[in-house]
């Protein structure tokens, strides 16, 4: 509602590429709410590691680059950064960026 004419456009380039889009504002919000939420140390028993690639398409999911974007900024396939991502969501055993990010943060694989 508040959003930025830039914003909408992303909003709609974003979901016409079936991908989900928040804007900035709700990302933020929704980011510190799941970040200070409960959270079950027992869940992950071992360190995970991920390595240099893994640890680029963290970041750059945290800067809510899209698929595209990521690839572009690697230099890489479009669907070998979706294959990354799906071994990220496996490793971490999250859903979605969102659970990515939270991660990211609780684990310190990323700073805001």
């Amino acid at each position: 509602k508040n959003a930025h004419k830039t914003e909408i456009i992303d909003a709609i380039k974003t979901v016409r590429n079936n991908e989900f889009f928040y804007c900035k504002e709700t990302s933020a919000k929704l980011t510190n709410l799941l970040a200070n939420s409960y959270y079950d140390d027992k869940r992950q028993m071992t360190a995970i590691e991920f390595n240099f690639k893994e640890r680029d398409i963290i970041r750059l999911i945290f800067k809510e680059f899209s698929n595209k974007e990521i690839a572009a900024e690697l230099f890489m396939n479009v669907r070998t950064v979706e294959g990354y991502r799906k071994r990220i969501h496996e490793k971490m055993r999250v859903k979605n960026s969102v659970g990515i990010i939270i991660y990211a943060l609780r684990h310190k694989l990323i700073e805001i």
